[in-house]
C-alpha cells in the first residue's frame, strides 16, 4: 500500500492576516530614523559648552548688572526670576525666556528708560547675539519623512535568517534603483511585490491539516516482468516478481514537503544465495530517484517503508520500482565439488517482492 500525506491549505483570511504579520515582523527597520553618529553627538557637545561659557563670560555679568536688581527671587518683577540662572548648564534649556528678553532689550522695553544704569549698544548686541546662538542647539529638522524599506538583499537575508527559508524567493523583486545614495525608496506596484514574495514565504511556511491519500498496489499501473498490467479498482496487493515497477498519477494541493510510505514485504529465495544483498525498492517523481530503500521484512510481517521529498503544486508521476530484480543462486545441478579453481555454477533468478 502506498499512502501519501499531502497538505492542504489555510483560508484566506488567515493567510492575509499571516502575511501582514511576516511583513510587519520583516520590515521592522522600515521607519527607523537614522541613528546620529558619534562624530555629530562630540560636534553638539563641543557647541553647548561653548554657548554655556559665553552665559558665563558675557551675559551672567550682564543680568547681575542690568536685570537681577528687579527680576529677582524676592520681588519677580514680571513674574521673571532671572537670579536662579548662575550657569550656562542652567540657562541653555530655557530659550523660550531669553528669545523674550532680546526682543524687549531690541526694542528699548527693557531695561526701563527710567534707570539710570542702561547697558551700551555693545552690550545689547552680545545678548542677542548670545541668544540667537541657542538655535544651533535645537534638533536639526529633518524634513519631510520619507518612507524607507529594506533592499532586495536586506530583505533576502532576513527572510534566511527570520524564517529560514531559501533567500532566493526574493530574486523576483525589481533592482534596486538608487536615487540620492538611497536604494530604499518604495512605490506602490513594489510593496505588492513585497506582498507577493511573502505569501510566496507563506507557502512553505504553513503547515495545514494533514490528509492521507492511500493506494493499493494493485490498483495502481505496473509492468510486472517486462509485461504491462493495468490496476483494478478492487485490486490489492501485487506481487513483484523480476524485473517490475509500479506508476500512478499524484496530484500534491499545494508545494511542500511530503512523506512517501509504501508497504512491502520480501520473500526469501530458497537456494543458495550469492551475497546478502537484500531486495531494494526506489521511489522516483517524474523520473527523479527521490527516496530508495532496503526490504528486509518477511511476508508474514510487512514492514513500512518512509522517505520525504519536496513536491511542486500540480500533478506529478509517481513510480515504485525494484532496484535489483534478480538474484544470484548456486545451482543444485553440480556433478562435482566446487573448488577455487571451479567455483560452483550459478544462476540469476528473480526475486519475489510483494507491495
Amino acid at each position: 500500500m502506498l499512502s501519501f500525506f499531502l497538505t492542504v491549505a489555510v483560508s484566506g483570511s488567515s493567510r492575509r492576516w499571516l502575511c501582514s504579520t511576516i511583513m510587519l515582523a520583516i520590515q521592522v527597520g522600515l521607519f527607523c530614523t537614522a541613528p546620529t553618529s558619534r562624530a555629530g553627538e562630540a560636534s553638539a557637545s563641543a557647541a553647548a559648552t561653548a554657548v554655556a561659557h559665553t552665559f558665563d563670560t558675557k551675559v551672567k555679568p550682564f543680568l547681575d548688572t542690568y536685570c537681577v536688581g528687579c527680576h529677582n527671587t524676592k520681588t519677580r518683577k514680571g513674574d521673571l526670576d532671572l537670579s536662579v540662572y548662575t550657569r550656562g548648564s542652567a540657562a541653555l534649556p530655557r530659550a523660550d525666556i531669553w528669545k523674550d528678553c532680546a526682543k524687549r532689550m531690541q526694542a528699548a522695553e527693557m531695561p526701563p528708560e527710567k534707570e539710570r544704569k542702561q547697558p551700551s549698544a555693545e552690550e545689547r548686541a552680545e545678548v542677542v547675539a548670545w541668544v540667537r546662538s541657542l538655535k544651533q542647539l535645537s534638533p536639526k529638522d529633518p524634513g519631510r519623512g520619507v518612507m524607507r524599506r529594506l533592499s532586495q538583499v536586506e530583505y533576502a537575508n532576513t527572510l534566511r535568517d527570520l524564517l529560514g527559508v531559501d533567500p532566493s524567493v526574493a530574486d523576483q523583486l525589481p533592482r534596486d534603483v538608487v536615487g540620492e545614495g538611497f536604494n530604499s525608496s518604495i512605490s506602490p506596484l513594489l510593496m505588492e511585490k513585497y506582498l507577493t514574495v511573502a505569501d510566496e514565504v507563506l507557502d512553505q511556511l504553513i503547515k495545514p491539516n494533514q490528509l492521507t491519500i492511500s493506494w493499493k498496489a494493485g490498483q495502481l499501473d505496473a509492468i510486472l516482468g517486462g509485461k504491462p498490467d493495468a490496476g483494478k479498482p478492487d485490486g490489492k496487493e501485487r506481487r513483484l516478481t523480476g524485473p517490475s515497477e509500479m506508476t500512478t498519477m499524484m496530484s500534491a494541493p499545494v508545494t511542500g514537503t511530503y512523506t512517501i510510505r509504501v508497504r512491502a514485504a520480501a520473500e526469501k529465495v530458497v537456494e543458495k544465495t550469492l551475497g546478502k544483498d537484500p531486495a531494494r525498492l526506489a521511489v522516483r517523481v517524474d523520473g527523479h530517484v527521490v527516496g530508495e530503500f532496503k526490504v528486509t521484512a518477511a511476508p508474514k510481517t510487512p514492514g513500512t517503508y518512509s522517505i520525504s521529498c519536496k513536491l511542486v503544486a500540480g500533478k506529478s508521476h509517481l513510480s515504485v520500482v525494484l532496484v535489483n530484480p534478480l538474484v544470484e543462486v548456486v545451482t543444485s545441478t553440480a556433478k562435482k565439488p566446487a573448488t577455487p579453481a571451479t567455483p560452483p555454477p550459478t544462476e540469476r533468478i528473480p526475486r519475489n517482492v510483494i507491495v
